[in-house]
């Protein structure tokens, strides 16, 4: 399925679009133009977001937003970012409704994770998915949970693998060949929230002995962010224990802004430049037909969203249905 052409974006569409060229090139149209995320320009694509239906709904955990919801079956199933979530969970549909939601499984290898809700209690409407070749350039319409735009962009990527950031604790260690005691604990990290010190000597990851400093980084650093360890560690002759939930490494800062625990290591991803929260990864990544080429699974950055490609979504869902390499809910 092709994208619409050019002439079927509006006239606003099109003079943004010119205004960003000529700025590129040092130029200038004489005249304040809206920014790409103005909601101006963002509602300029509404049409798109009317054609997909109610198929994008808000996840939940009591009062705190999540996570935005793909509908995948109107029989009572949702496509979510795994890691995002918590307990408690609850649905909110367009219109304001709110529902109740059952985690059902997950798929570890694209933190995705599947829900299931009453379709007596609302009315939603699936996604359409349409596995397309992707082109650089390609624009990308995120609908928010009350069918309205949530952002746009356009694809700088094509589909690829995302290694895996290895999660941050937040310490330094000793230099030492025969053991890994730590030296600093970082402010705001995993390690400070856990409850670890300077001087304490770290023993234990998940169960295995740490010999020394460089076998605590290499077993802290198979693991992405957003995973808990359970930690050993000795101070002052006694022995405790902790537990820390591993952070990312990107900072979250003025330039950055907020970006998701879980960024890195999909399996294939494309990339755009639409500007999402953490909160608002989980919905459908839509082509201009109203049809979705993707599910938003990850802010990485101030420029980067990374989107799970329609096939890759589609196996994932095949595991877990099938219960295939993935994990029950807990």
């Amino acid at each position: 399925m092709q994208a619409r052409p050019m002439q079927c974006l509006s006239p606003a569409w099109i003079i943004v679009a010119v205004g960003w060229s000529l700025s590129l090139s040092g130029q200038s149209l004489g005249q304040t133009l809206p920014s790409k995320s103005s909601p101006r320009v963002v509602a300029e694509f509404q049409s798109v977001v009317d054609s997909c239906g109610p198929c994008t709904v808000m996840i939940s955990a009591g009062t705190q937003k999540r996570s935005l919801g793909t509908v995948i079956d109107e029989s009572g199933l949702i496509l979510t970012k795994a890691s995002e979530l918590d307990r408690n969970l609850r649905g909110r549909a367009p219109g304001g409704d709110w529902f109740s939601l059952e985690r059902v499984a997950e798929d570890p290898a694209t933190d995705l994770a599947l829900l299931r809700f009453d379709p007596e209690k609302v009315n939603l409407v699936a996604v359409t998915w349409v596995e397309q070749p992707f082109r650089l350039g390609q624009l990308i319409v995120t609908p928010d949970w009350d069918s309205e735009p949530a952002a746009f962009g356009i694809v700088g990527t094509l589909p690829r693998e995302i290694p895996l950031q290895p999660g941050f604790l937040g310490v330094r260690f000793e230099n030492s060949r025969t053991s890994a005691r730590i030296v600093e604990v970082l402010d705001d990290t995993a390690a400070e929230k856990a409850g670890l010190r300077e001087r304490d000597l770290l023993v234990r990851i998940d169960g295995s002995p740490v010999s020394n400093f460089q076998d605590a980084a290499r077993k802290i650093g198979v693991h992405r962010a957003g995973t808990t360890l359970d930690l050993e560690v000795q101070r002052n002759g006694r022995q405790l224990s902790f537990q820390a939930e591993l952070g990312s490494r990107v900072p979250r800062d003025w330039l950055n802004g907020d970006v998701s625990d879980v960024s890195t290591g999909f399996p294939l991803a494309f990339q755009h430049d639409g500007v999402l929260s953490p909160s608002e990864c989980g919905g459908p990544a839509l082509n201009l037909d109203g049809r979705a080429v993707g599910l938003n699974i990850a802010r990485h950055d101030r420029t980067a969203t990374y989107a799970l490609p329609a096939t890759v979504v589609l196996a994932a869902l095949e595991r877990m249905e099938n219960g295939d390499d993935s994990e029950d809910a807990y």
